[in-house]
């Protein structure tokens, strides 16, 4: 009697499940899922615990404070630790923070997070987005803005797709004047967004 199947994959950083969102799929028999391979988080301290990994944008304004900040438990998504970014100027833009990743082989990519607005966004542009650039800054993908005051965490997502391999910047971002807590960041090798794995190099491929 077959009790379980696993999947072995030799690709290097391929992560999820093909389907809808899958969590954590181990069983491929009939009736199973069809496991790809496990579900890497590709970032580091994508939980906020410290923001070693975590640089601030060139174009943020003297007025611009970030912090990761200890709140409680219904406040935060996962843990106590947040990513807390505020704007004073209503007509700043690409205020915030990003981490550039190894070099990512080609393929299919999801990059997401979860973010919540703490108060209104004023300005032109205004509001709290995530977004993807490419060494050279092209933007790879960009997600909607968050713009009103809401006490309930929105997980935005942006798929692209790298035709060769090379770094790419994962950046959350604020347009205007406002608030934001960020949680739970993921970069991972597949065409849509899969559960959070807060595991950090769970797949030991990075140093």
């Amino acid at each position: 009697t077959v009790i379980s199947e696993y999947i072995y994959s030799k690709d290097m950083g391929k992560v999820g499940a093909t389907g809808e969102e899958s969590g954590i799929h181990p069983h491929s028999g009939d009736g199973g899922a069809g496991v790809v391979s496990n579900i890497n988080n590709l970032l580091l301290e994508h939980n906020f615990e410290t923001l070693t990994q975590w640089e601030s944008m060139p174009e943020n304004a003297d007025d611009f404070a970030k912090c990761n900040t200890t709140v409680s438990c219904v406040d935060a998504k996962f843990g106590v630790q947040t990513l807390r970014m505020q704007s004073y100027q209503a007509e700043c833009k690409e205020n915030g923070v990003y981490q550039e990743t190894v070099v990512l082989p080609a393929g299919q990519y999801t990059y997401s997070a979860y973010l919540r607005a703490a108060s209104a966004f004023e300005g032109t542009d205004a509001g709290a987005y995530i977004r993807v650039v490419d060494a050279a800054g092209n933007i790879l993908g960009i997600s909607e803005r968050l713009e009103k005051c809401d006490s309930e965490y929105t997980r935005l997502i942006v798929p692209f797709e790298l035709t060769s391999a090379q770094k790419v910047q994962a950046q959350i971002l604020i347009n205007g004047q406002g608030v934001v807590y960020a949680d739970a960041a993921q970069l991972e090798n597949n065409p849509y967004a899969n559960a959070y794995n807060m595991l950090e190099n769970g797949n030991f491929e990075l140093d």
